[in-house]
Parts: C-alpha cells; structure tokens; sequence
C-alpha cells in the first residue's frame, strides 16, 4: 500500500471531490461520524510515487509525518483534512500543516475484532467506553509538502537549489513534529505566534545545524525593521496586529539564539524541551 493509499484506508473521505458545502453531505458525514467505507476508494489525482511516511522517534514517541510533493496533493489533503472538503484558500507560504482530532475508525473496527475475538458481548457499551478518550481513535496527522519553507526565494537564504529544498522539508518536519511536542508536553504554554517562531528555531537547528536570526526573521516576513505583505506571520495573527508584533518577534528571536548558545544539548527536540521547560518568551505577546 503506498503512503496515500494508507491515508485514503485510514480517512476515506479522502476519496471526495471538494465543494461549497461538502461537509454537510449524507456521504461526507457517514464517512466522518459513522465509520462508513465508500465501496470504491478512488484517489482524485495521480500520485507522484515520491511520497513517503516519515516516521521520527520525539519524546512522546514515535510520530508519522506524510510527505507529498505534488503540490496540488497537499492542497487537497488540507481541504479535505482540515477544511472538511469545502473550498479554501492556501497561501503559497504554508507549506506544511498539523491537523489534529481526526476520527480514525479503522482503530475503532480494530478495537471491535479484538473485543468480540476475547468474548465480549455488548460492543455498544464498549463503544461508548472506547471512544470515551479522544487518544483511542482520534489522529493527529502531520503534512508536509515540497517546495521553499515559507516561499521566501533562495538567494535570501545562502543555499541554492536542490539543498535550500531539502533544508524546507527538515525544517517542516521537525516545525511540526515541535508543535506536537510542545501541546502534549506543554499546553499551557501554547501561544500562537511564540508557537510559531519558536517551532521554526527548531526546524532551523535541525536542517542547518545553527539557529541563523536573519533567516528565521525572513521565514517570518520580516526584512530588518519592517514586514514584508505576504509573510508567514499573517498566517498565524490579524493585518493590523503585525506591526505591534514585529518588535516582540524579533525579541523572541534573540532571546532564543542567546538561550540555545547556553544549552548543553544535542538533539533539536532537546533543544525545544528546555526552551518550554524555561518558557522562554511567554510574557512577549500576554
């Protein structure tokens, strides 16, 4: 089975075509709410063959990432995943998204064999247990896609080509494999705009081997005192909040180079589990 074939098993609504109210269809919510398998699995486009499942030991275990080049397959799997098959935009700067909560009923169906196999009788009352904590059946499900991180142009970054494209996928994989660590570890820490800059640290210190402060203000949209429209951090907080941010991103950037240089540490999720343990700029954006 290839990587999306597991995902279409796994989230067969990954078989649906996108549109204006999609998600409050009789198939998208049979799919969705009540576990049913649509009699043909057929994938709307072709796939790449370059897809792979990543899989990354992280201090809370081991946790798949999905690679997906093809742009065009990444932006469905987001509008199907996270948007719920309705239209959305996707801005050329994301280029890599966690989406968590989704209902995964194959671990269900699996739970049920094994349920019936050891004499039990009364499967809806284990249904009700079983699905009682959102950990047994719901997923969190990491996309990555192909492409420059944050669609800045290479020249702003000092690699070229070929390597400045490897260092983005590093740099998603492990900005995203930070947010997973960070809310199950650290939720109370959570911050959108910290959450951001502090997970691109650390997919920096993993793709570049240093935490580089220009660059991971241009990742931002930042160019010295100013932002650029377009930038990243309009992702994450509203226009006319940026330039009151701007100031306290930088700050964060610095703080975090200064904090890292005074590390004994060695893994980039090391790096991220000392920064949350300091909670190093959580008063920057109270």
């Amino acid at each position: 089975m290839t990587p999306v074939g597991l995902y279409i098993w796994r989230y067969p609504q990954l078989t649906l075509p996108i549109g204006e109210g999609r998600s409050k269809s009789l198939e998208y919510q049979a799919i969705v709410r009540k576990g049913v398998m649509p009699k043909r699995l057929e994938f709307p486009y072709k796939e790449s063959g370059c897809e792979e499942l990543i899989r990354v030991k992280t201090p809370v275990g081991d946790v798949e990432v999905l690679y997906l080049p093809d742009r065009e397959i990444f932006e469905y799997f987001i509008r199907v995943l996270a948007y719920r098959c309705e239209p959305a935009e996707i801005p050329v700067s994301l280029g890599a998204m966690m989406i968590d909560g989704l209902n995964n009923w194959r671990k269900i169906e699996a739970h049920k064999m094994k349920y019936l196999e050891q004499g039990g009788e009364n499967w809806t009352e284990e249904f009700a247990r079983f699905t009682a904590k959102a950990e047994n059946y719901k997923d969190i499900v990491l996309l990555v896609s192909r492409g420059s991180y944050s669609a800045i142009a290479e020249e702003e970054t000092g690699y070229a080509g070929e390597e400045w494209l490897e260092k983005s996928k590093e740099i998603r994989i492990y900005h995203e494999l930070s947010h997973v660590v960070s809310r199950r570890m650290f939720a109370e820490n959570r911050q959108t705009v910290r959450d951001e800059v502090v997970a691109d640290s650390i997919g920096l210190l993993a793709a570049c081997g240093s935490y580089d402060t220009l660059l991971a203000e241009k990742l931002l949209g930042i160019r010295e005192k100013d932002y650029q429209a377009g930038g990243r951090l309009e992702n994450y907080i509203e226009q006319e909040e940026i330039s009151a941010a701007v100031p306290k991103v930088k700050l964060l950037i610095r703080e975090l180079k200064t904090f890292y240089a005074s590390c004994d540490r060695k893994e980039p999720l090391e790096y991220l589990l000392a920064a949350e343990e300091e909670k190093i700029g959580i008063d920057f954006f109270i």
